[in-house]
């Protein structure tokens, strides 16, 4: 075979003479035709033999026989054949594997023997040799690799992305340290300022009637047996509404308080035993400012000791709360489906948040010994002044304060361990006079609180 200008073309030697009967037997073999390709970098194909016949003067048949046998060696390959043509790439596919670079016809060749002998050693009972599923097809022996069948050359920072990365665990058992916090600084450490444009986020206020969020069911909380002992204790205001548990409940007033308030051992506010420290203490100022404690009626006024206020304070109506929509929640938590009392309980006022400090103490000191010793003070230290309140009769505080210096520190001390105003009043002996046709009036009355020194 014989590579031209026009292609390739077949070749036989020279023939013999016809008469000698060894050539007629005996015919040389066709060279071997070798695979050849298309020369790269424009080399001219090499020039024919000179020994070569040319193709007019072979006999007829011996060149139909040289061709039929050159045929059965091996088939001629096409040069359009022989051109290696990359495929063009496939359309991305959703979730597609790999794409297996296309191999040329000697490649499958080779593939179409490698299944010929699985087939033969499946066959004969042998265990077929596994194929790889993945990767390049490797080229037959003696054919460089063509660049798409060649793996990728990588980089030494994709191969160290693709190195796996140990596990600490794995290989310790143990779980990896972990960085510890950086302590705060000093500045960190310092409590926000608050903004003072900022304004303050409160939750609307609930619709009348409505429990404030988070509140069970008030009824069912001042329901037990101690409450059922001291229910029938608790009074009525002058219009007939009687103080329920319910009422107690909001005003922090506990059953206990409510069986000592009825017993006489202790106002609301007080225990017993504060009671009784706060008796003989005031009985010890009184001596200390020279006089006799036996000489002194004192006696206990006010919502502390009758449970509401007098008859000249009234409790605001939620209507008359208007602007203040805190105070109005606060009464709606109170009353609920309620009818609201005339009067003002005991801490009604500082619970509702209508005043800054809860009820107070009065104390009623009538005397005339303590009357006296006042008017003394007064002639002398305040000539310009009455001697008593034009209105509520007692001495004036100004003029009591200086007259009787040990009761003024005993209030002092009291007011600051109850956290309660202690507000004493002096009177004469018969203690004040009824005002009641034109006003509120504090005389004596048979149920008054008598203190006992």
């Amino acid at each position: 075979m014989e590579m031209t200008s026009e292609g390739y073309r077949e070749s036989t030697p020279e023939p013999k003479e016809i008469g000698d009967a060894d050539s007629q037997q005996e015919l040389s073999p066709a060279p071997e035709v070798s695979q050849a390709s298309e020369p790269a970098g424009g080399e001219q194909p090499a020039a024919p033999s000179p020994d070569a016949v040319p193709e007019g003067e072979q006999d007829e048949s011996a060149g139909q026989s040289v061709a039929e046998l050159s045929k059965e060696q091996s088939p001629v390959p096409d040069p359009d054949e022989s051109e290696q043509v990359t495929p063009a790439p496939a359309e991305p596919q959703e979730q597609a594997m790999p794409a297996i670079p296309p191999v040329d016809e000697p490649s499958a060749q080779v593939e179409e023997a490698d299944a010929q002998e699985q087939t033969s050693d499946e066959g004969m009972g042998q265990e077929p040799v596994p194929m790889p599923e993945e990767g390049p097809v490797p080229a037959p022996e003696g054919r460089p690799l063509a660049e798409s069948e060649q793996e990728p050359v990588l980089d030494s920072e994709e191969q160290a992305e693709r190195q796996p990365v140990p596990d600490p665990e794995a290989q310790t058992g143990q779980e990896p340290p972990t960085e510890s916090e950086p302590e705060p600084s000093a500045d960190e450490q310092k409590p926000p300022v608050p903004d003072p444009f900022a304004t303050e986020s409160r939750e609307p206020a609930p619709e009348p009637g409505e429990a404030l969020p988070g509140q069970d069911s008030l009824r069912e909380q001042f329901e037990g047996p101690r409450w059922d002992e001291v229910k029938d204790l608790l009074p009525a205001d002058d219009s007939g509404r009687q103080l329920t548990p319910r009422d107690c409940e909001f005003l922090g007033i506990e059953p206990d308080q409510v069986q000592n308030w009825s017993d006489r051992t202790a106002p609301l506010g007080m225990s017993p035993e504060q009671f009784n420290e706060f008796s003989s203490s005031l009985s010890d100022a009184l001596r200390s400012d020279g006089l006799d404690p036996a000489e002194v009626d004192v006696r206990l006024q006010g919502s502390s000791a009758r449970f509401f206020s007098g008859e000249h304070k009234s409790l605001p109506t939620r209507d008359e709360m208007v602007g203040n929509p805190e105070a109005q929640a606060r009464y709606d938590e109170w009353m609920g489906d309620q009818q609201p009392p005339l009067r003002r309980p005991f801490d009604s006022m500082n619970k509702l948040g209508l005043e800054s400090e809860p009820s107070d103490y009065d104390v009623q000191l009538s005397s005339d010994a303590m009357l006296q010793k006042a008017e003394a003070v007064q002639q002398e230290t305040f000539p310009d002044h009455s001697l008593t309140h034009p209105k509520y009769n007692f001495v004036r505080k100004e003029i009591a304060k200086r007259a009787f210096p040990n009761l003024t520190a005993w209030r002092k001390e009291w007011s600051g361990s109850l956290g309660r105003d202690v507000a004493p009043a002096v009177f004469a002996g018969g203690g004040p006079p009824d005002t009641s046709g034109t006003g509120p009036s504090s005389h004596f009355r048979d149920d008054d609180w008598h203190i006992r020194l």
